[in-house]
């Protein structure tokens, strides 16, 4: 298993005439493939084997995919965030 970079981008929907933001998160070597940008601020790092083609599934959740993430390891209230998620 090996932990690559994703990135949130941008793309033109013809449908609407303008600049969307995707659902997916992609490598940058995916993205650029779809003729589409990069949001550099927006990141995170996740295990290749969750990819497809270099992105993700549509409306990809970080917290639903790692299994080690627990919000509530004592029960009760979420009491941490999770380091991807602080930016």
């Amino acid at each position: 298993m090996s932990i690559v970079h994703v990135f949130k981008f941008k793309m033109y929907d013809i449908r609407t005439d303008e600049f969307i933001i995707s659902g997916r998160w992609g490598t940058p070597e995916a993205i650029r493939s779809l003729g589409a940008t990069c949001i550099e601020q927006q990141t995170m790092e996740i295990d290749e084997s969750e990819l497809t083609d270099g992105l993700t599934i549509k409306n990809y959740d970080l917290h639903k995919h790692n299994e080690k993430y627990d919000p509530c390891p004592n029960g009760g209230f979420q009491q941490i965030v999770h380091p991807q998620m602080r930016k």
